[in-house]
């Protein structure tokens, strides 16, 4: 996407919002793989929000997502020609000596810059991802599986996963079964921390899951889980699916940004482990 072609986008929206008494000058932007962001000098989103159909109009886009940011409104639209954004590339980005110890790597945040989760941060401590079916959340989930293991030696982080679309990780140097939990969540120690995968959990499980939040990380466990529909967890991160697969919203600390997820490709998950032997 050209500089021109940006600004007769610009000149798209300045033009919906100035016939609808809406007048505002368009100030910047960001390119994404993913998305394009037009910053406004518009005051009051609600007015901007009511005109999100004409201006997805006249971008030629199926939709807009109209925010506010700071003291203007910005203005969100999904690129034609959107591409993943790699966990190749993203961890070419964090070197090793960046990252702290059980952090993953969740994607792109929508001021480009790569976007971890420290698990150990009490202001993190689990993540809970709700979306619909083929919205992502399984993949978001074993790229940032990965990274964990690309990040951490065994000694200090092994991971438990659950659910059929991990069926490709069971190879990973940090996987551990399922039946050794109770014995390593009884442990004196906090160290290797556990990372558990849930994906799709049955109603059956959720007392299980609600008790290892609560006292997860006071003995070294931190649970990423992924449903359809939101559940009642006590966590600090909440992520929802927004309606391209592969882009989310991360809800943490007050503060709420939009994400493009870490991809990696099936067929490429097996030579990231041997990488990684």
């Amino acid at each position: 996407m050209d500089k021109q072609q940006l600004e007769r986008k610009a000149d798209a929206i300045e033009m919906v919002l100035s016939r609808n008494n809406a007048a505002a000058q368009v100030t910047g932007g960001y390119v994404g793989p993913r998305w394009v962001r037009f910053m406004t000098t518009a005051q009051q989103v609600d007015r901007v929000e009511a005109l999100t159909t004409e201006i997805a109009r006249a971008l030629g886009v199926p939709y807009a997502n109209i925010t506010r940011q700071g003291g203007t409104v910005r203005i969100d639209v999904p690129r034609s020609d959107a591409q993943p954004v790699t966990l190749a590339g993203l961890i070419e980005r964090v070197p090793l000596s960046r990252v702290p110890q059980c952090t993953a790597v969740m994607g792109l945040a929508d001021d480009g810059a790569p976007l971890l989760a420290r698990l150990t941060s009490p202001e993190v401590g689990h993540v809970l991802i709700s979306g619909k079916a083929g919205s992502g959340k399984t993949s978001l989930m074993i790229a940032m599986l990965l990274s964990l293991a690309h990040y951490n030696q065994p000694r200090h982080v092994q991971i438990v996963a659950m659910g059929r679309g991990f069926a490709g990780l069971r190879d990973l140097p940090h996987m551990l079964e399922v039946h050794e939990l109770q014995r390593l969540i009884a442990r004196p120690a906090s160290d290797p921390r556990i990372v558990i995968a849930v994906d799709e959990p049955r109603a059956a499980d959720l007392p299980v899951l609600r008790a290892m939040v609560e006292r997860g990380p006071a003995v070294g466990v931190h649970c990423i889980v992924a449903t359809r529909e939101p559940i009642d967890l006590p966590v600090n991160v909440k992520i929802t699916a927004d309606r391209q697969p592969g882009d989310f919203w991360a809800e943490y600390s007050g503060a709420v940004l939009r994400f493009d997820a870490a991809h990696i490709a099936t067929n490429e998950i097996g030579s990231f482990i041997q990488a990684l032997k």
